[in-house]
C-alpha cells in the first residue's frame, strides 16, 4: 500500500513539473513574440552599414567668403534643425498634406524633382507637415514602408565637383544634414568679394533614418575640425556624398525632411519637387512619428 502511495505521489509530482514546464515554455514563447512585434513596430532595425567608405573633401577655399561663416560652434541649431521639433506647429492645409498645393515663387530648375529623387516615389498623403517657429515654410513627414524605406541623396543641378553632390555638415545615428555647396557654414546677408550676396547653397535635413554608419564614421572623423572652424577661417575637410547614394533607411513608418536655401525652409510640398516618380500609397499615416524624439 505504501509503495502504491509512493508511486501515485511520484506521478503527481512529475505531472506538476510537466505542466509547469509547458506553461513556462508557452509564456517564454509569447514574450518573445511580443518583444519581436514591438521591436518591429518601433522600427529600430539599426545599424545600416553600406560598407562603402565616405571620403572627405575640402570646403570653401575662398578666404574672402569666410566672413559669412556661421560655424556649428556658434549656431548648432542651423546644422541640426530637426533635433527637437516639439515647438513646431502642425499644418492642416490639405493642399500641403497631399503635395498638391502651389504658392508664389518659381521653383529653381536646379532642384526641381529633388524630393522625387530622394525618395523614389510620391506619397498620396503626408503623415504630417510642421511649421517651424523661425519662419519659412514646412518640414514634411513622409510616410515609408518596408518597400520604400531608403532615403537617398537627391540629384540637383549643383554638384560640388568630382562627381559629388553635397557635403555632410552634421550626422548622428538617426539624422543627417547635407549641404549642396562646398561650405561648412551657413551664410547671412553679407556681401562676398565679388560684391554680391553669398549663396550658401541648399541645406537638406533628414530625420528618422538609420544613417549609414560609413557617413557617421566619416563625420566623426571631421567633427573636431568643424567644431573649431570659424576661429581661423581656414577651409576644413568634411564628408562628401554622391547623387543617389543611400543616406540611410527609415527606422519607422515615416521620415522628416526639410530644405533651407540660405535662410528659411523652402516649400518642398510643391508638386514641382515631386515629379517623375510614381504616386504610392504607403499605408496608414498614423505610424511611428519621429517629430519629438
Amino acid at each position: 500500500m505504501n509503495t502504491l502511495r509512493g508511486e501515485i505521489s511520484t506521478i503527481v509530482i512529475l505531472t506538476t513539473f510537466a505542466v509547469l514546464a509547458v506553461a513556462t515554455l508557452v509564456t517564454t514563447t509569447l514574450n518573445k513574440e511580443v518583444q519581436t512585434t514591438q521591436t518591429q513596430a518601433s522600427g529600430t532595425a539599426c545599424p545600416f552599414d553600406s560598407g562603402i567608405p565616405v571620403p572627405l573633401g575640402k570646403t570653401e577655399s575662398d578666404a574672402n567668403n569666410a566672413e559669412n561663416r556661421a560655424p556649428i560652434s556658434q549656431n548648432r541649431v542651423l546644422y541640426d534643425s530637426l533635433a527637437n521639433t516639439s515647438g513646431f506647429t502642425q499644418v492642416t492645409d490639405e493642399g500641403v498634406l497631399t503635395l498638391s498645393k502651389t504658392d508664389e515663387g518659381a521653383v529653381d530648375n536646379g532642384v526641381k524633382n529633388m524630393m522625387a529623387s530622394m525618395f523614389g516615389y510620391k506619397p498620396k498623403r503626408l503623415v504630417a507637415a510642421l511649421d517651424p517657429p523661425d519662419g519659412g515654410t514646412y518640414i514634411l513627414e513622409v510616410p515609408t514602408d518596408s518597400s520604400h524605406n531608403e532615403v537617398k541623396m537627391p540629384a540637383t543641378g549643383y554638384d560640388i565637383g568630382g562627381g559629388y553632390e553635397a557635403m555632410v555638415v552634421f550626422a548622428a545615428t538617426d539624422r543627417v544634414t547635407l549641404h549642396v555647396g562646398r561650405h561648412e557654414y551657413f551664410t547671412g546677408t553679407k556681401n562676398c568679394a565679388n560684391g554680391k550676396t553669398c549663396s550658401g547653397g541648399y541645406c537638406i535635413y533628414v530625420k528618422g533614418i538609420c544613417v549609414d554608419q560609413q557617413i557617421v564614421n566619416a563625420y566623426n572623423q571631421a567633427k573636431p575640425a568643424q567644431k573649431s572652424a570659424g576661429a581661423d577661417l581656414n577651409p576644413i575637410d568634411l564628408p562628401m556624398v554622391r547623387a543617389g547614394q543611400v543616406l540611410g533607411k527609415a527606422t519607422g513608418s515615416s521620415v522628416l525632411v526639410g530644405v533651407r536655401d540660405n535662410g528659411p525652409f523652402i516649400s518642398i510640398f510643391k508638386p514641382d519637387y515631386w515629379g517623375g516618380v510614381p504616386e504610392v500609397d504607403t499605408g496608414p499615416t498614423s505610424g511611428t512619428n519621429p517629430t519629438n524624439t
